[in-house]
């Protein structure tokens, strides 16, 4: 299968770090699997010798520090990464998302390559049906909200005269 999402179906993009954390990476081809490899051997090596394991939010400083690192020396490693996981003590998820100039950003939601036009297309949809489905919900027509601020003698307050324009509304029906 080829196209303008999926050039290899077969090749992984992706490295559990260990129990609780994935990575996954874009970039040249060659950066992206040393670098893949080294971020997962260094991670595995933490966990041996010291009887625990990194916590997401750990893992994305240390691939932050070795981005950073790198990125001083002649040859930089052109590596985009999403790093996501689930905190083993809080047991809280998390995604982090870094580029190869070592920025780092935890996010809601993240993509990478042609999937990043296409993925916030879809949580702004929802967003936008929550939205409508809470504007467009039916009101009580007895419920007027409450007036925000007192207004002074005399002076309507716009909210008042909407919530009295829904209770006639509601009396014609």
């Amino acid at each position: 299968m080829r196209g303008v999402t999926v050039l290899k179906a077969a090749d992984d993009k992706t490295r559990p770090l260990n129990k609780h954390t994935l990575m996954a990476y874009s970039g040249e081809a060659g950066d992206t699997v040393q670098f893949a490899e080294y971020i997962q051997a260094n991670a595995q090596l933490y966990s041996m010798r010291n009887n625990t394991d990194l916590s997401p939010a750990a893992l994305a400083n240390f691939v932050r520090g070795e981005l950073a690192s790198s990125l001083r020396s002649r040859k930089p490693y052109n590596v985009n990464l999403l790093l996501g996981g689930v905190d083993p003590i809080t047991h809280k998820p998390s995604l982090y998302w870094l580029d190869y100039l070592a920025s780092l950003a935890p996010l809601p939601y993240a993509a990478h390559g042609y999937a990043q036009y296409v993925s916030p297309c879809r949580a702004d949809l929802d967003r936008l049906l929550m939205l409508v489905t809470q504007i467009l919900l039916p009101v009580h027509p007895r419920q007027a909200p409450p007036p925000r601020h007192h207004a002074p003698p005399g002076h309507q307050d716009p909210q008042h005269v909407h919530g009295r324009a829904q209770e006639e509304a509601a009396n014609r029906l």
